[in-house]
């Protein structure tokens, strides 16, 4: 007899289907054109690598990533595409941008310097202008006077702006950013600082579902879709035209029969109300599942809904499977994706914890381990 090896015993997995990641993205390029794929925070917890390879393969035209150490790894894995940086990076690691041929989003004069003084060219990378986010940039009001004050010369390779609430139906600043982001656009040109030849680069996943318009401007333009690209709707309401790449499976450990009155979980906020069977789920907090959530929540086994009882552990958590017949111990269960005519969305399971929609895969721990299908 053999000892069970770890796979044996698995408790959890993600997998993470590349070939629907290329077709979102074949299909993205198709629909809106120049596509940069977001792949930061390992590729929103879907594995950065792969997916930044299948991005590649599926017609992106440049990846994206958060720092310069997201990009240094993408280089070192043999990806030779134009990666650009989104989050202001500090002048110390203008010299890795400029070794690694990273295309950072310049958001201020400090680590432009940096990079000029390195080596690097006002035409290798963009400048980010803050038109409303708050976060990054250089403030459109502003930014003209700056750079002529810091007598920076030469045209920028592009100009980027970030949309702060693309994502609400509702919200209407989106069209003020992009007002704001025009007329900059019209000024920076006018100073010599960019032409008609200079990309722009504005819309986020949610921009590009709105289509707002950039005219009179003809430049080129780059959209930095994120969780598109995973199948994933940035608006949970909102019909999503791409194609889930995760599901989330885990193990039943263990099923009881427990009383009527009986409670469950920390803080006995669960009492059933019935004679009930439970199941107990090797998934937790600790592996990335929301430890606060909706009473709406639920898992899928055996292609029916189990509601979640209780307040989650850092382990596992427990399910009310008194209404599905024959759940035994060692059954797989579905966290996020499909099972039959029943599905639970990466925004479905976002709504329940009332997190923003990018959340529940990114916060996917280690321990939960990526299978991969679909690798070239």
């Amino acid at each position: 007899m053999h000892a069970a090896s770890a796979a044996d015993v698995q408790r959890t997995f993600a997998a993470v289907d590349l070939t629907a990641l290329r077709n979102n993205v074949q299909l993205l390029a198709k629909r809106y054109g120049d596509i940069c794929a977001v792949v930061k925070a390992d590729a929103y917890g879907h594995g950065i690598v792969p997916c930044a390879r299948a991005a590649v393969a599926g017609g992106a035209s440049a990846i994206a990533v958060a720092t310069p150490a997201e990009g240094q790894l993408l280089r070192a894995c043999g990806l030779h595409l134009p990666i650009h940086i989104l989050s202001p990076a500090e002048p110390l690691s203008a010299r890795l941008c400029v070794h690694q041929k990273l295309t950072p989003h310049v958001s201020g004069t400090s680590f432009l310097t940096a990079f000029i003084d390195a080596g690097g060219l006002v035409s290798e990378c963009f400048l980010m202008l803050d038109t409303g986010m708050g976060r990054e940039g250089l403030s459109c009001t502003d930014a003209l006077s700056i750079i002529r004050q810091h007598n920076v010369q030469g045209r920028f390779g592009g100009l980027s702006t970030h949309l702060a609430s693309a994502d609400s139906a509702t919200d209407t600043s989106v069209q003020l950013q992009y007002a704001m982001f025009t007329k900059c656009v019209a000024d920076l040109a006018q100073a010599g600082y960019a032409t008609e030849h200079t990309i722009l680069s504005v819309n986020n996943s949610a921009g590009m579902l709105q289509e707002p318009s950039l005219s009179p401007h003809t430049n080129p333009i780059l959209h930095r879709p994120g969780a598109l690209i995973y199948g994933i709707a940035p608006q949970a309401a909102s019909p999503c035209p791409t194609n889930p790449v995760l599901t989330w499976r885990a193990r039943i450990h263990l099923v009881k029969t427990l009383p009527a009155g009986h409670a469950i979980g920390y803080g006995a906020t669960f009492i059933t109300q019935r004679e009930s069977r439970i199941a107990t789920i090797g998934v937790g907090y600790a592996d990335g599942y929301p430890r606060h959530i909706s009473s709406e929540a639920h898992i899928l086994i055996r292609g029916q809904h189990a509601p979640i009882c209780g307040v989650v552990s850092m382990d596992q958590l427990q399910v009310d499977v008194t209404d599905v017949p024959g759940v035994t111990e060692g059954d797989w269960v579905t966290l996020i994706g499909t099972e039959g005519t029943a599905s639970i969305t990466v925004s479905t399971l976002a709504g329940w914890a009332n997190v923003p929609v990018q959340w529940p895969t990114s916060g996917l721990s280690t321990r939960v381990p990526r299978r991969y299908t679909g690798l070239e």
